[in-house]
């Protein structure tokens, strides 16, 4: 009895960690694409309207920091964090684009409303009893359809299709946010039982990774979706 009130509190002290790193995460995309905005709007719009290319490099640059995060085994903690706030960083760039083309009511009415989907679905996948690993593996076949959909959309240009790309987005990162916690608790149970797996502060930013891409997506595609019925 007294085992497994020390693993419940090892896993709530884990799961603090995953959700401040995403926390910080979100916060730090955030900051970097309201001071791009408020502080250099036009010298962006500017730079990025000459050298359209960059946006290209950036996201080169995000996918190598999220593969270089997936070896998570192999790196230290100070690299690993190093890593997740560059690739926050990035992300805000990304982001700078977003009120140039919603509103402000959009952006916060999908916020707000892409944190109450991923908190409620975060504890749904955390508290059920039920193995989510089969819906997980045919949300993630469903995600590889999704993105092979959306690339041939850009040569399409099809508003109808990308509405529909953004519903079938939600729904598929609504199902993978449960997942995704359901499977950071396993994997946290492996690592404190296992030896020579995953140090748990490095599964911490990892799963932090993990559920910061769920909530990004989450939150983009209610964006669109909103945008699109106002």
């Amino acid at each position: 009895m007294q085992t497994e009130v020390v693993q419940d509190q090892g896993l709530k002290r884990f799961f603090n960690q995953v959700y401040l790193f995403m926390a910080i995460g979100v916060a730090i995309s955030a900051g970097v694409a309201f001071l791009l905005n408020f502080l250099w709007a036009s010298q962006v719009m500017t730079i990025l309207g000459q050298h359209s290319w960059l946006m290209w490099v950036v996201f080169g640059g995000e996918l190598a920091l999220v593969l270089g995060l997936s070896h998570a085994q192999m790196m230290s903690k100070s690299k690993m964090v190093s890593y997740f706030i560059l690739y926050s960083v990035l992300q805000g760039l990304t982001f700078t684009i977003i009120p140039w083309v919603y509103d402000l009511g959009s952006i916060t009415a999908a916020f707000l409303t892409a944190v109450v989907v991923f908190v409620t679905m975060a504890i749904y996948g955390r508290l059920t009893t039920k193995s989510l690993a089969r819906s997980g593996q045919i949300t993630m076949m469903a995600l590889i359809g999704i993105l092979a959909a959306t690339l041939i959309n850009i040569f399409m240009h099809s508003s109808t299709m990308e509405y529909i790309l953004s519903y079938a987005t939600l729904i598929v990162f609504i199902a993978l946010t449960a997942w995704d916690n359901q499977k950071l608790k396993v994997m946290y149970q492996q690592a404190t039982t296992t030896e020579g797996g995953i140090p748990v502060d490095n599964l911490a930013i990892w799963g932090a990774l993990e559920l910061y891409l769920d909530f990004i997506n989450i939150f983009l595609s209610i964006l669109r979706i909103f945008s699109r019925n106002n």
